[in-house]
C-alpha cells in the first residue's frame, strides 16, 4: 500500500495541464486510502518555463521513476481525463485522473484500484493548485 500512496502523492505535484503558466504553485492533495482518509499533503513547487510547456512529457518522465505510464491523455478545452497504469514489485494498480486545468489552477479528482502485496486497495484523490508568484532566482 506504501508504493499506491507514493504514485498518488506523485500525482499531486505533476498532475497539471498542457499549458501553465510558470512559476511558484501552491499545491494540495487529499487521499483516502482503502476508505481511511491520510493526512492531507500541501506544498509549494516552482515550475519552470520548460515544465509549463509540456506537462504531459514532465509527467511521463516522473511516473516512469515509480513503473507507471499514462495510457490515455485528453485535454479539451480546460477539462483533463488521463488514465495510468503502474507495474512494479508488488504494486500493481490502475487508475484515472479528471477535472478542470487553467493556467492558473488545476482541480482534480483521481480513483485508483489494485493490488499491493496481493492485498486488494482503493484510493480516492483530490488535488488542486494555485499559481501564487513568479518563482525567485
Amino acid at each position: 500500500m506504501k508504493k499506491t500512496v507514493i504514485f498518488l502523492l506523485l500525482l499531486s505535484s505533476t498532475a497539471m495541464a498542457q499549458n501553465l503558466r510558470s512559476g511558484l504553485w501552491k499545491t494540495k492533495s487529499i487521499l483516502v486510502l482503502n476508505n481511511i482518509p491520510l493526512p492531507t499533503s500541501e506544498g509549494e513547487e516552482c515550475i519552470t518555463d520548460a515544465q509549463a510547456k509540456n506537462v504531459k512529457e514532465a509527467i511521463s518522465k516522473e511516473l516512469k521513476k515509480s513503473g507507471c505510464s499514462l495510457e490515455h491523455w485528453k485535454m479539451k478545452g480546460q477539462n483533463l481525463e488521463a488514465s495510468l497504469s503502474c507495474k512494479k514489485d508488488e504494486l500493481n494498480a490502475q487508475g484515472t485522473i479528471k477535472g478542470r486545468v487553467t493556467a492558473k489552477s488545476y482541480d482534480l479528482t483521481g480513483k485508483a484500484e489494485g493490488t499491493y502485496s496481493v492485498i486488494p486497495s482503493q484510493a480516492t484523490l483530490k488535488l488542486t493548485g494555485q499559481w501564487t508568484q513568479v518563482c525567485k532566482k
